[in-house]
């Protein structure tokens, strides 16, 4: 194996099977809980007396990277001196 090279296992950024199993587990339940009326307000109520704790979870079910190609063009400006 080359120093410094990986040659197997994931990739990169991959999250382990708990990892994934544990983010799917947790957004079925939180679909699950907005269907019925009254866990959707008890979650309310709980991030309005919780907001730091709260933010905190939201924070943690964003992706770190966003993968992707862009393509963007930046036209000519042309600057001219008045003296």
């Amino acid at each position: 194996m080359a120093k410094g090279r990986k040659t197997g296992g994931r990739k990169k950024g991959t999250p382990n099977k708990v990892t994934q199993s544990v983010r799917e587990g947790y957004e079925k339940v939180f679909h699950a809980l907005q269907r019925d009326e009254k866990a959707k307000h008890a979650l309310l109520n709980w991030a309005q007396k919780n907001p730091t704790e709260f933010y905190k979870l939201a924070a943690k079910l964003i992706p770190l990277q966003v993968q992707g190609e862009m393509e963007h063009r930046i036209k000519s400006i042309e600057v001219v001196r008045k003296e």
